[in-house]
């Protein structure tokens, strides 16, 4: 950094990846299904495909900051509590560029989303009905699935619930992703791809 707190420029003799922050972001009601939050995305690669609220990082901000204001650009969707999932760093993951992602989640109540900025649309989907994911979110959340179930069956899941959830809530949160063993994956129709 130099005096003035901008990011001091460096030249590096090799290629440099891009990271993005992806969010999913689990809708919670105890009358309802457990649902995801996913943006039919506007723009090519994947245009018209649903995919996880994200985007590129900025140089000015840490990847928790990127996942919060990708979700609020492309959905209208103040997050509460954001957890850190795993990074994702296959070569051929994004055929713009050279991509890592850091994924994130978080549990909120359901609440109203619109698409906004490179997002066509908003919508919450029941997790045992998702439509065709683009890049690799089909195995982010699969695995991210099986990671939850571990967390319920060590009694780690309050540790990622959301703060001042009803219990009846995180009964039937908790009752939804043990249901997805049942499931093995959630069906995806990926016929289209």
């Amino acid at each position: 950094m130099d005096n003035d707190n901008k990011p001091t420029k460096f030249c590096y003799p090799y290629p440099h990846a891009a990271i993005t922050a992806d969010c999913i972001v689990f809708g919670y009601d105890p009358n309802k299904t457990l649902r995801v939050l996913l943006v039919k995305r506007r723009n090519e690669p994947y245009k018209d495909c649903w995919a996880f609220p994200g985007g590129f990082m900025e140089i000015d901000e840490d990847l928790e900051t990127c996942a919060r204001r990708e979700v609020m650009e492309e959905t209208g969707m103040a997050l509460g509590e954001v957890f850190q999932f795993r990074s994702y760093s296959a070569v051929d993951r994004d055929p713009r560029e050279r991509v890592i992602t850091v994924v994130h989640f978080a549990f909120e109540a359901l609440a109203e989303v619109k698409g906004s900025d490179d997002a066509a649309e908003a919508q919450w989907f029941d997790i045992d009905n998702l439509p065709v994911l683009a890049f690799d979110h089909r195995t982010i959340i699969h695995e991210l699935f099986e990671f939850l179930e571990d967390v319920i069956y060590n009694d780690l899941f309050f540790k990622y619930s959301p703060e001042g959830i009803p219990m009846d809530a995180l009964s039937k949160l908790t009752t939804d992703i043990l249901h997805l063993k049942e499931l093995e994956h959630p069906p995806i129709d990926d016929d289209t791809l």
